[in-house]
């Protein structure tokens, strides 16, 4: 069951990442490519420790379970969020790019 849900989610990591990088790619001026990259590649890189410290310190408080159950329903619920709010839901077509 756990190599199943392994498949399942790598499957599903590898479709994002494939449209997230196609569409941020195809939206952003080739000028601002190489700062666009940096400064999403930062973010992500910088947000695992901050993660590490509040996961460690809320399972100390609330515990191992608690703490997986809550951090599961609490990222589902942004990813909804993300998704449902988000303009990239109504785009349709990938916008014009001039050809410099």
């Amino acid at each position: 069951v756990l190599g199943l849900a392994m498949l399942v989610f790598d499957f599903g990591a590898v479709l994002y990442g494939i449209n997230y990088l196609a569409l941020r790619q195809a939206i952003t001026p080739d000028r601002l490519l190489g700062r666009m990259t940096a400064t999403m590649r930062f973010l992500t890189v910088a947000a695992a420790p901050l993660g590490s410290l509040v996961g460690g310190a809320l399972a100390t408080v609330i515990g191992l379970r608690a703490t997986l159950l809550t951090i599961g329903a609490l990222g589902l619920a942004l990813a909804a969020g993300a998704v449902l709010w988000s303009p990239v839901r109504h785009h349709r077509e990938l916008p014009a790019v001039a050809v410099d």
